[in-house]
């Protein structure tokens, strides 16, 4: 099953692969072959921002988290997607960004590590547009994969009653809708289902009170 985000963790079981080649399999002509660097790339949710944007913003959106994997010697990613827009649109720059990601061997798969909205894209671009051969796990950290309680009582009906006032803070209503239950558990997770090659990971969490609004 799919973790459902804050205070409801489920692991997701996917069939086992079989081991990977040793990092320092010899080459063809004998010659040991330097280990391979892995590559993660960090994806923001909704109304996020990629690394790119941080010298405007002054905030990183993953804080620390590519520092703490660069210095363990793990090559990082942080494209900036559309802020507001559904899965559908912010996949295809999503997989862009890895295609053209320099650091990247032809043919290498990398992990993605998703946050909220950006799980959705990441299965959006494995399993509707063929990522699965960018693509070998994907770990989402408080993804919505069954909707959001905040979209069905909160956001979903102020939209609905005040369209210009939603447009006016960049929350159209097409992606508020996209993400309540009826919609994830109704639609996408029946047109967007696992792919068997690739490895997934779903972690949640929750607490009392939050020191900030966070809206996914």
């Amino acid at each position: 099953g799919r973790g459902a985000g804050a205070g409801d963790f489920e692991p997701r079981k996917s069939p086992r692969k079989s081991p990977a080649a040793p990092a320092t399999a010899p080459a063809p002509d004998g010659r040991v072959m330097e280990p391979r660097q892995p590559k993660v790339v960090l994806v923001h949710g909704l109304l996020g921002w990629g690394y790119n944007a941080i010298r405007q913003l002054r905030v990183p959106y993953f804080n620390g988290v590519r520092q703490f994997l660069e210095r363990r010697g793990i090559r990082t990613l942080t494209p900036s997607l559309p802020a507001s827009d559904p899965p559908s649109a912010r996949a295809p720059v999503l997989l862009d960004a890895i295609h053209r990601w320099q650091q990247r061997e032809p043919g290498e798969r990398v992990t993605i590590v998703a946050h909220s909205l950006g799980g959705l894209d990441a299965r959006f671009a494995i399993t509707r547009l063929d990522g699965a051969g960018l693509i070998d796990q994907l770990i989402t950290l408080g993804t919505p994969h069954h909707g959001t309680t905040l979209c069905d009582r909160l956001v979903e009906p102020a939209a609905s009653k005040a369209p210009k006032l939603m447009a006016s803070i960049d929350l159209p209503r097409p992606v508020v809708h996209f993400l309540t239950a009826a919609h994830m558990d109704g639609q996408f997770n029946v047109d967007v289902p696992d792919v068997p090659d690739v490895t997934y990971r779903s972690f949640g969490g929750a607490r009392e009170h939050l020191s900030q609004a966070h809206v996914m």
